[in-house]
C-alpha cells in the first residue's frame, strides 16, 4: 500500500531542483534589493545641497 503516502523519496528530482533554483533566485533578488537600497540611501545622503 504505497499509493501516495507522502514519502520524501517519491518527490521527483526535477521538482526538488526547481525548488532549489527558485529559492536561490529569491535569495539573490533579496540581496540585490538590499544592496540597491543601501546604494540609493548613500547617494541620497551624500547629494549636493540644493538651496
Amino acid at each position: 500500500m504505497n499509493d501516495d503516502s507522502g514519502d520524501v523519496s517519491e518527490i521527483p528530482a526535477a521538482v526538488v531542483t526547481g525548488r532549489r533554483v527558485a529559492l536561490a533566485l529569491l535569495l539573490l533578488a533579496t540581496l540585490a534589493t538590499a544592496v540597491l537600497v543601501l546604494v540609493l540611501l548613500d547617494a541620497w545622503a551624500t547629494r549636493p545641497p540644493t538651496l
